[in-house]
């Protein structure tokens, strides 16, 4: 499997980690994971050989485990606690810095902060208290941001953060980010969440200059990751920072043709009864160009934007059954949000649109909810050109009932989160 050029100096003493059985394929470099395959069938030689695989190895090898069965995430960490106390490979990280909290509902809270974890992928351990009480860990996340779940409503927490090497090595803590839940309202739908991709954590990357991106981890728990071979044309895109509302955030960025990238998504045959999208992007581009897109979601390739500046898009829809609007001259240029949802209704389907949470498009058409077996993501009629931070995609439309406004909540969620508006 090509792996493109690693992120860590292999000249250098290192731990090399592979686990393999039914349920999945995974390597990890230091630690942290650089690939997994799922699902995996489980194949090894007969006469297996040390330090020789088609070419022989160039270098030195200082011990070697093998165990007949994967480890548990505990046994593993108490594996690479044996090695690092025997060779010292893991360095102690930085502190998190500029912890920043938002209460998204009465029972969830988001968190991110500055990305010095993020660079090396290490790990961040969080931990909380309630105003006067001792700190407990909550978590610990490969990235730069997290979402806590299942606390009480108008309640002050206080949160704080250490940076980790794989669980061995921390850092000190970070500053005190305290935070006071809402009152009521509902917290994001979470049961309804299929795809969740966030451009500071999951995201799995070569070691060239390019940086470019295989794998991207969905963060929903259901496992449909995007991916795309550094073989194929178009390739991966890249991952960069960017300045976004005066701080420097990981993106994912698809560079102009012809170098230009894509991801594949699991099927969406499933979602046949309705599904809704947010997405948090900036375009390269407002007019002119090749009809760029940023999916293909349904049965026709989207334009974001057309040559004229229009926005066209098929989510959920046939090809025959395409949906249009012309935002502001230049909107799409800046980070913003975009949302859609489509559902069936009597004679057809019900879909609408918003950019920043403002409607701009809301129509009925007789066609039938469509959505593909073989989605993409940064990819209409072109390849898309621009920034991609955050995806969401949800099984059903949400709600925007009255004490039940889910679909305000995860706006506010991802409008809080990079000071969209």
């Amino acid at each position: 499997m090509n792996f493109g050029l690693p992120l860590e100096d292999v000249t250098q003493y290192h731990l090399v980690d592979v686990s393999s059985d039914s349920t999945a394929w995974c390597f990890r470099h230091n630690g942290i994971i650089r690939r997994i395959v799922s699902p995996n069938a489980p194949s090894f030689a007969l006469t297996p050989t040390l330090g020789y695989s088609g070419q022989y190895f160039d270098g030195d090898i200082a011990e070697l485990l093998i165990y007949t069965r994967t480890l548990t995430t505990a046994e593993r960490q108490s594996v690479v606690q044996y090695f690092n106390d025997k060779y010292q490979f893991l360095s102690t990280p930085l502190s998190p810095q500029n912890v920043h909290a938002s209460a998204v509902s009465a029972n969830q809270v988001s968190l991110w902060w500055d990305s010095v974890t993020w660079p090396a992928q290490l790990k961040t351990r969080v931990e909380r208290k309630v105003s006067g009480g001792v700190f407990s860990e909550v978590a610990v996340v490969t990235g730069a941001s997290y979402l806590d779940q299942g606390l009480s409503p108008s309640t002050d927490y206080i949160y704080r953060l250490r940076a980790s090497a794989d669980g061995v090595v921390d850092s000190a803590y970070s500053a005190d980010c305290p935070v006071t839940t809402a009152s009521s309202g509902p917290g994001i739908p979470f049961g309804s969440l299929r795809i969740w991709l966030k451009a500071d954590t999951g995201v799995v990357r070569t070691g060239d200059i390019p940086g470019r991106v295989p794998q991207w981890f969905d963060q929903s728990g259901n496992g449909r990751h995007a991916t795309r071979a550094l073989t194929a044309y178009p390739g991966p895109p890249r991952v960069a920072n960017a300045m976004i509302s005066g701080e420097s955030r990981p993106v994912i960025y698809f560079p102009p043709y012809p170098n230009g990238g894509m991801f594949d998504l699991p099927s969406l045959e499933n979602f046949s009864q309705a599904a809704e999208a947010f997405i948090v992007l900036r375009s390269d581009v407002s007019l002119g160009g090749n009809g760029y897109g940023i999916w293909q979601m349904g049965g026709g390739a989207t334009w974001y934007p057309r040559s004229d500046g229009a926005i066209v898009d098929f989510f959920g829809s046939p090809g025959s059954c395409p949906h249009e609007f012309t935002p502001a001259l230049g909107a799409i240029l800046n980070y913003h949000l975009y949302s859609v949802s489509c559902r069936p209704v009597t004679g057809g389907l019900e879909w609408a649109a918003w950019m920043n949470g403002s409607q701009v498009l809301s129509e009925q058409k007789p066609c039938a909810v469509t959505f593909p077996s073989a989605p993409v993501l940064g990819w209409g009629n072109n390849c898309f050109e621009g920034d991609l931070v955050e995806f969401m995609l949800f099984s059903r439309a949400l709600s925007e009932a009255l004490g039940n406004d889910e679909r305000q909540t995860v706006r506010e969620y991802l409008r809080a989160r990079y000071d969209l508006w």
